[in-house]
């Protein structure tokens, strides 16, 4: 028969010259194999968010453009960090905006008397918004993306006051989201 010579850990075995390789041994050390590969493969428990973002990282995780990013520093609406010419903002920070400006607007009804939206009335009919942006040379996704905001606002700014007019909000959305 085969002999098998245990080394130091005990678990693992070492063959001497005369000794014949059996299948068994085979599926042993596939399935050695195979453990070792999954301990490799298993992901690691840690948060691999990063703590500080680029602007670059900013943007594209916000969708917005470089003039945007530099309001929401100017208004102080984000905190940020200059070290040697690159600014960098806190992922906390950014979550904390969002999590601020989220709006409520799922099954809730709007306190706005709903309007014919011509002109500059509150809330305008989707179309009339996709049509405005078309004539602004804006895309048809921008459009779409403005009115699920605001009426997920309820048409309302910032401060919580209605808002007069749409097409000059829409017309600045253009203007910050080019």
């Amino acid at each position: 028969m085969v002999e098998k010579k245990a080394n130091e850990k005990g678990n693992q075995h070492i063959l001497t010259g005369g000794q014949i390789v059996t299948r068994k041994d085979l599926e042993e050390f596939k399935q050695d194999i195979l453990q070792e590969i999954h301990k490799l493969l298993r992901p690691i428990n840690r948060d691999t968010t990063k703590k500080w973002l680029k602007s670059r990282e900013v943007r594209k995780m916000l969708d917005i453009s470089p003039g945007k990013l530099y309001l929401l520093r100017a208004n102080r609406q984000l905190g940020f960090m200059r070290i040697v010419g690159v600014i960098y903002y806190d992922h906390e920070d950014i979550e904390k905006m969002l999590n601020v400006s989220k709006p409520r607007c799922l099954n809730e009804k709007s306190r706005i008397v709903t309007t014919n939206g011509f002109g500059r009335q509150i809330p305008p009919i989707w179309h009339q918004v996709v049509v405005y942006f078309s004539q602004q040379a804006a895309s048809n996704r921008q459009a779409i993306a403005f009115f699920k905001y605001y009426r997920c606002r309820r048409w309302l700014s910032d401060r919580g006051k209605p808002i007069k007019n749409w097409k000059k909000l829409a017309w600045t959305w253009i203007w910050y989201k080019a």
